[in-house]
């Protein structure tokens, strides 16, 4: 069973639910989606190889320049419910930084970098939630609104005996909207089978840094070369920066 997972010689893992073949490492995307993400089940017991492996995929897409630069959210505020006429929460602590804008064309305009799967996690008293954004997409509905797409998969998992007990599959459609001088945000999120907890997320941050070009991330990611071979690749090699070739590179 578990079709590649046989091929790599992995042992098989007593799940509760079945018996499930755990791969010895974690696997590109694509192949987990097809082999991992549909046995993650309540009383699966719990590896880390049973996430994806990071950041082997990625995209990118132009933005405006008023969304250029470092972002500080401090709080938010949750509508949501079906039904719930008046279902808005008071404020609440949401304190987070986000950064838009990686390079710079030739004509000065700015590209956003966008790399998944994503993974991160949460920890409560009683288990821990892994968070798999594991398909993303951008568009520009209009220069003052941006979208950007995530699919994703919330795994919580029981400290007491490390077995799966809860999955969430969710879709976030979060839109950054500037309306003369603010910038609002709204993430509205979709939780397949619990319609009452579907909602949106609101929050106004606080741009506290221009824009600024990062030609590597801190895993060692060649973000300048990823912006080169994507403007070759694409056909846009008259946007390449001074100083760039114009070979293109798988």
């Amino acid at each position: 069973m578990g079709g590649v997972f046989n091929r790599t010689g992995a042992d098989p893992l007593q799940g509760g639910v079945e018996d499930i073949w755990v791969p010895p490492n974690r696997l590109a995307i694509n192949q987990w989606k097809e082999s991992v993400s549909p046995k993650l089940q309540p009383g699966v017991k719990w590896v880390d190889t049973l996430l994806p492996e990071q950041y082997t995929e990625d995209f990118w897409m132009p933005i405006p320049t008023w969304l250029a630069g470092l972002w500080h959210s401090e709080n938010a505020s949750f509508t949501g419910g079906v039904g719930k006429r008046f279902g808005e929460s008071g404020s609440y602590l949401s304190r987070h930084d986000d950064i838009f804008g990686y390079q710079q064309d030739k004509n000065g305009g700015i590209w956003h970098l966008v790399r998944y799967p994503f993974i991160s996690q949460t920890q409560a008293d009683a288990g821990t939630s892994y968070f798999i954004d594991y398909a993303m997409a951008g568009s520009a509905k209009n220069p003052f609104h941006i979208n950007l797409d995530a699919e994703n998969i919330e795994v919580i998992v029981s400290k007491a005996d490390q077995k799966i007990g809860k999955v969430q599959h969710r879709h976030d459609a979060t839109s950054w909207i500037k309306i003369g001088p603010v910038v609002s945000v709204d993430d509205q999120m979709t939780i397949n089978g619990q319609s009452l907890n579907n909602g949106t997320i609101r929050s106004q941050p606080t741009r506290i840094a221009p824009f600024k070009p990062i030609d590597k991330m801190p895993d060692g990611y060649n973000v300048k070369e990823s912006f080169r071979r994507f403007l070759v690749n694409s056909g846009k090699s008259d946007l390449l920066p001074n100083g760039s070739t114009k070979n293109a590179l798988k």
